[in-house]
């Protein structure tokens, strides 16, 4: 692998580096060796840049939650009206299922540790998380006070959605390349908004009566 000729891009030539052993290997069985040698630098000079493998997870962290963020960072109000709630989940869940795409081997690599890795390693996507979470409350509870939603608690509805959007990032990535990001986006917002439950169903709940089941169950 050719050296880079400065400090910044040696930085990222180690990072790509770690993405590719991190991904074949693992975190925990990856070695600075194995990043160093993927990288075609000496040993020591992994070390110039970062203090160990877990500083060098943490970056990819870093870079991973700032691709999502700046993807999801434009207006979610709905600043032309007529774009209503659905057009906003379906821009949140477009914008970060797009960068997914051009980054899945970051993503997976990301996703991956997240559920195993040191809680010390991974503050960044913590963060990040907790962001996204509450602009999709935020968003929610707007679209409750425009009457665009029912009355839900937007901190429980909108943690859904938060992992309803890691369900389809996942989903994603398991599918592989080709993918159709859109019509994944477009599947889990109508899902969102619409459900399983045919529309007489959701009438029925929607004006108080319950099912014959449960009706069952009363007279007990």
């Amino acid at each position: 692998m050719p050296r880079a000729a400065d400090p910044e891009g040696r930085r990222e030539q180690i990072l790509k580096a770690a993405v590719k052993v991190f991904g074949e290997r693992g975190y925990y069985q990856a070695t600075i060796t194995d990043v160093a040698n993927e990288a075609g630098v000496a040993h020591g000079t992994v070390y110039l840049y970062f203090h160990n493998k877990a500083e060098i997870l943490q970056s990819l962290h870093a870079s991973f939650a700032e691709w999502l963020a700046s993807d999801l960072s434009g207006p979610v109000d709905g600043e032309t009206t007529e774009t209503g709630l659905a057009a906003d989940l379906y821009r949140m869940f477009l914008g970060a299922l797009d960068a997914c795409s051009r980054h899945r081997q970051i993503a997976e690599v990301c996703l991956r540790e997240r559920t195993t890795a040191d809680s010390e390693v991974v503050p960044e996507l913590k963060a990040v998380e907790a962001w996204l979470a509450e602009r999709v409350s935020e968003r929610l509870a707007r679209a409750v006070a425009k009457g665009e939603a029912r009355p839900v608690r937007p901190e429980f509805a909108g943690d859904v959605i938060f992992r309803l959007l890691g369900v389809a990032i996942r989903r994603l990535l398991t599918l592989g390349p080709g993918t159709d990001v859109d019509l994944l986006a477009r599947e889990m917002v109508d899902f969102i908004m619409f459900g399983v439950a045919a529309e007489g169903a959701r009438n029925n709940r929607a004006d108080g009566r319950v099912s014959s089941r449960d009706e069952d169950k009363s007279e007990l």
